[in-house]
């Protein structure tokens, strides 16, 4: 069993996946497992399949659920996310819940896991995330500090989580009209006063993320 579990919903994102896996096997941190969870990309899934099939490694799963276009537009990350957290997964202690547009920095698995073995009081971390432009210049940059367990903010920053928090709060099955990464947040909110945060960057992420950012300020404005 690996120690840290990075599970990725990937969606129809060519031109960015691959160097999100990329990323992960460039981690200095050798000690993982990659579950790449295609959520049924229908109208790209032979490019997507082609992309997937060149990374051969014992520790990278790809699986690929098949979901109709009437489940969308919550259900899906909330099915992958479950059968690569609860299903596929082998119970490793540390879990990262993956985006498929983001690169981790190479040390992000190493720092990340390295605060949590030496902080028992702390059941999540993360860094910061640099947003960046078309031409590789930074748009905005963000995290790195403690901070209160809200939505968005968590799941952008791909923050590292002890399974037994994730376990403790499940992710929603149901048909809530909220995001249900959104609703993770909040039933992680209720289970740990806040999110410690590493002042160095750990995530980079291209302007689709960016143009969501202001998505998931006002939900945390709307929260405070």
């Amino acid at each position: 069993m690996a120690k840290i579990a990075v599970v990725m919903a990937s969606f129809n994102r060519p031109k960015y996946i691959s160097a999100s896996i990329q990323s992960v096997l460039d981690q200095t941190f050798k000690d993982w497992k990659l579950y790449i969870m295609d959520n049924s990309s229908p109208n790209l899934w032979p490019t997507m399949q082609q992309i997937y099939s060149q990374y051969i490694d014992e520790r990278i799963v790809v699986d690929h659920t098949e979901i109709t276009n009437k489940d969308r537009p919550w259900k899906p990350l909330t099915m992958v996310a479950n059968k690569g957290l609860f299903t596929l997964s082998e119970k490793e202690p540390y879990v990262i819940l993956g985006v498929d547009d983001n690169v981790m920095m190479p040390n992000k698995l190493e720092i990340l896991s390295g605060f949590l073995d030496t902080h028992p009081e702390a059941s999540m971390v993360s860094g910061a995330l640099e947003l960046m432009k078309p031409d590789g210049s930074v748009a905005a940059a963000w995290g790195g500090v403690d901070l209160a367990c809200t939505a968005g903010r968590l799941h952008w920053q791909q923050s590292m989580y002890r399974r037994e928090l994730l376990e403790k709060a499940g992710i929603p099955t149901n048909d809530d009209p909220q995001p249900p990464d959104y609703l993770l947040s909040l039933r992680v909110a209720l289970l740990t006063e806040r999110c410690y945060g590493i002042p160095i960057v750990l995530d980079r992420s291209s302007t689709l993320t960016y143009g969501l950012y202001q998505h998931w300020t006002a939900s945390v404005e709307a929260m405070a």
